[in-house]
């Protein structure tokens, strides 16, 4: 596993959409397959061992109240962008986070704009001082879930 440093992003090419998993892509219940993986995570862990991503991180300034004006609306339209181009695992399985305590969200490095927007999500970050780690792997754990943009895995 490799931390990297945070970089700028660009858009790229539209998302795709979910689709049943296939090897290449790593198969649900098992050992990720083939590609790359990329996550970005809290640098601290919670108590339950757990490094929050990036959703959960900006969330908490937003539902906190601690966003500006200009920083709110940017944080309310990348969960809009995302919500209507990406799948949220927890509505294909409503169980996930319940039986994976600990699963953790990866997206793929072949991702496109889903990846890129991230970005968005980082700049928010970066203004409030929030920490966060950009994390690389080919095998980042067990694979639960699996779509075209993102795997969500037990350590």
């Amino acid at each position: 596993m490799v931390v990297v440093p945070p970089t700028p992003r660009t858009a790229g090419a539209e998302a795709s959409t979910p689709s049943t998993p296939d090897p290449a892509h790593g198969v649900a219940g098992e050992e990720t397959a083939a590609g790359r993986y990329i996550r970005f995570q809290s640098v601290t862990a919670t108590e339950a061992g757990i490094n929050p991503g990036v959703f959960f991180l900006t969330g908490e300034l937003g539902r906190a109240g601690l966003l500006a004006p200009e920083d709110e609306r940017q944080w309310q339209t990348a969960n809009e962008w995302y919500d209507a181009h990406c799948t949220d695992p927890s509505t294909v399985d409503p169980s996930l986070y319940t039986r994976y305590p600990r699963a953790a969200c990866w997206f793929r490095a072949e991702a496109g704009v889903v990846l890129d927007r991230i970005a968005l999500y980082l700049d928010i970050l970066d203004r409030y001082g929030v920490p966060y780690e950009r994390r690389e792997s080919f095998r980042p754990g067990r694979v639960v879930y699996s779509d075209d943009t993102q795997v969500v895995v037990t350590p």
